[in-house]
């Protein structure tokens, strides 16, 4: 068992994401690529509801846990479900596409996230926009390499980032 008393630790479980930058695989590069090819294109498994929170709100939530010095464990989530055919039908008519078929599963899933605890911490606005999950933060990545580099998994270090460290973390 993890000796949570004695080791102070914040665990942000971060739920899905979308951002301009994502690799060709993902969600919304995956279906962009499918909607712009010519003739039918057939758009399958896409009868499910998740939570997205876009990377500007992880990374002012990750700033906000960090400067409250938060302990615990909490998703990053909106706490609210955007159902992903809507997310298609929105690239169907930016792309102006008129021959496609959706092919749904048969059961439906859901995956949302409870940010209630989130909420307790400070009130988060959180923008759930499908518009907005495509911008990208260069913040989130500086903070997850710097986060790597002071625990020793980078090549960065604080002195070439010109930053004070102690043994708790970045202190100037």
């Amino acid at each position: 068992k993890f000796p949570s008393n004695k080791i102070p630790f914040c665990i942000g479980r971060i739920f899905s994401t979308a951002n301009k930058n994502q690799k060709k695989d993902y969600l919304v590069p995956d279906l962009k690529r499918k909607i712009k090819k010519k003739g039918k294109v057939f758009l399958k498994n896409l009868n499910h509801y998740r939570d997205f929170v876009s990377m500007d709100d992880i990374s002012k939530i990750i700033l906000i846990l960090y400067s409250k010095k938060y302990k615990g464990i909490l998703n990053i989530a909106s706490g609210k479900s955007i159902y992903l055919k809507d997310i298609a039908k929105e690239i169907i008519n930016k792309y102006n596409k008129k021959n496609y078929v959706f092919k749904d599963n048969r059961v439906s899933t859901s995956l949302v996230g409870n940010n209630s605890k989130l909420m307790r911490i400070k009130k988060i606005k959180i923008d759930t926009s499908i518009k907005k999950l495509i911008f990208w933060l260069m913040l989130f990545f500086y903070f997850i390499i710097i986060s790597l580099s002071l625990m020793g998994y980078g090549y960065l270090t604080s002195k070439t980032l010109g930053i004070k460290v102690n043994n708790l973390g970045v202190i100037g």
